[in-house]
């Protein structure tokens, strides 16, 4: 294949209608998205780097988002109906969203975060977080979710 056909993303904006996200937490403690090692481009052998995220808007609209913790054995946790938008630039990351919870759990959610630092020191990193959760009933928290 021409080289030019795996050049990184870089700085822009992406829309992603309806996907499917699945994340882990490895039994190493490392976290990733289900399938990220089967991408080519992607030496098995390296660790994620969040710095090395691209920069830019990416907006996620009615995603199913999933994720189950291999190293507790915990989860899986499927959330559907999520929306949101990640920004990120070069020293800052920003997201905002929404999702609809089901019945038992309440009516819906709204979520924000912001830092800003190196993504690959998380211990130093400040994080400003907002948590909105209207008629949040107690089944979530026996769900072992608030955990």
């Amino acid at each position: 294949m021409d080289r030019d056909q795996h050049r990184p993303l870089g700085g822009g904006r992406i829309s992603l209608e309806a996907p499917e996200l699945q994340a882990v937490r490895t039994l190493d403690g490392r976290y990733e998205f289900v399938g990220q090692g089967e991408l080519p481009e992607r030496d098995r052998s390296e660790a994620f780097e969040p710095d090395n995220l691209p920069t830019g808007r990416v907006s996620v609209i009615n995603a199913s988002v999933g994720f189950r913790d291999l190293k507790t054995g915990r989860g899986p946790w499927i959330v559907p109906g999520v929306s949101f938008e990640f920004r990120r630039s070069g020293s800052a990351m920003d997201i905002d969203g929404q999702a609809a919870l089901p019945a038992s759990l309440g009516k819906s959610l709204r979520f924000s975060a912001h830092t800003a630092g190196k993504l690959a020191e998380a211990q130093t990193l400040d994080w400003q977080f907002n948590i909105d959760a209207p008629r949040l009933t107690a089944r979530w928290l026996d769900a072992g979710h608030a955990e």
